[in-house]
C-alpha cells in the first residue's frame, strides 16, 4: 500500500498532523487560552494578547523543545524525548514553579457525593478498581503501551532473526494483544454487550474506530514475525500497511474526541 503513496504526500500528511497538534497546544504552551474557534485564528489572537502570556509556562515548554533539538544532534538522540520530559519536569518540581500548570489541572475533575453535592475529586495516579470495566480498558492499554516501548527501544539494537523475534516481535505481539483486549472491552462498555449499532452516537464511533485500529495492529504484529526463510513474500509490506491503517484509525478516533469534549462542555 505504501509504495503507491508518493513521498511528498506522506511528508505533507505527517507535517499537517504536526502543525495541527502545535496549533491546538498553543494554550498549554503559552498559558493563554484563546476564545477563537479556529486553530488558524488562535495564533493571531495570541499576538493581540501578549500581555496575558504566562512566561514560566512558555519558557518551560521552550526549554523542553530546545533540549530535544540539542540532544537530537548527539549520541543520546534515541532518548532525547524521555530525557527532556523527565529532566524539565524534575527541574520544575525542584524549583517549585507551582504556577506552571500540570497536565491534570487542565481538566475539571469532579465527583458527586451521596447527598448530591459536587466537589473536586482527589486525583490519583494509580488505583486498583477491578470491578469497573473501564479500569480494565485503560489498564490493558497501559500494559500494551509499555510493551510497545520495549519494542521501540529494542529495534535500535543490531539483532539476528532470533533476537528480533524475542526482543522486538514478542513485545509487539503481546502489546497488540493487550490493545485488542482494551478495544474489545471498550466496545462492551459502550454497548453493554459485545456488539451494537449506534451510528448517531459519537462515543460509539470513537470506540469502534479505535477497535478497528486495534485489529489492524494485531494483524500487523502477526505478519511481522521474522523467519530465516519467509513463507510469503512482501510480509513486511503488509505488516507496515496494517500498522498505517491502525495509526490512521487511532488518529481519527483521537480527532473525534474534540467534538465530543466540546459537546460535554456545552451540555
Amino acid at each position: 500500500m505504501t509504495r503507491f503513496i508518493s513521498n511528498a504526500v506522506m511528508t505533507g500528511f505527517f507535517s499537517g498532523i504536526a502543525i495541527t497538534i502545535i496549533l491546538s497546544q498553543l494554550g498549554g504552551l503559552t498559558g493563554f487560552e484563546s476564545e477563537a474557534s479556529s486553530h488558524l485564528t488562535r495564533p493571531i489572537d495570541l499576538l493581540f494578547h501578549l500581555g496575558q502570556i504566562h512566561w514560566p509556562s512558555l519558557l518551560t515548554g521552550l526549554a523542553t523543545m530546545a533540549i530535544i533539538f540539542l540532544l537530537a544532534c548527539t549520541r543520546l538522540k534515541n532518548y532525547a524525548l524521555i530525557i527532556a520530559l523527565l529532566g524539565v519536569s524534575a527541574v520544575v518540581s525542584l524549583v517549585g514553579l507551582e504556577s506552571v500548570q500540570l497536565v491534570g489541572d487542565r481538566y475539571n475533575i469532579a465527583a458527586t457525593t451521596v447527598d448530591g453535592d459536587v466537589q473536586n475529586a482527589k486525583r490519583k495516579w494509580l488505583a486498583w478498581q477491578p470491578v469497573r470495566i473501564d479500569f480494565w480498558v485503560t489498564f490493558s492499554q497501559f500494559l500494551g503501551t509499555i510493551m510497545f516501548n520495549f519494542n521501540t527501544f529494542d529495534a535500535f539494537l543490531n539483532l539476528g532473526w532470533i533476537g528480533q523475534d524475542l526482543l522486538i516481535w514478542v513485545p509487539d505481539m503481546v502489546g497488540s494483544i493487550f490493545f485488542q483486549i482494551s478495544g474489545t472491552l471498550a466496545v462492551f462498555e459502550i454497548c453493554h454487550r459485545w456488539w451494537c449499532w449506534r451510528s448517531r452516537n459519537i462515543d460509539w464511533w470513537i470506540t469502534i474506530i479505535n477497535f478497528v485500529g486495534c485489529v489492524a495492529f494485531l494483524i500487523s504484529a502477526f505478519l511481522a514475525y521474522i523467519r530465516p526463510d519467509p513463507i510469503f513474500d512482501n510480509l513486511a509490506l503488509w505488516s507496515t500497511a496494517f500498522t498505517l491503517i491502525g495509526a490512521v484509525c487511532f488518529f481519527v478516533g483521537a480527532y473525534l474526541m474534540w467534538p465530543e469534549m466540546a459537546r460535554e462542555e456545552s451540555a
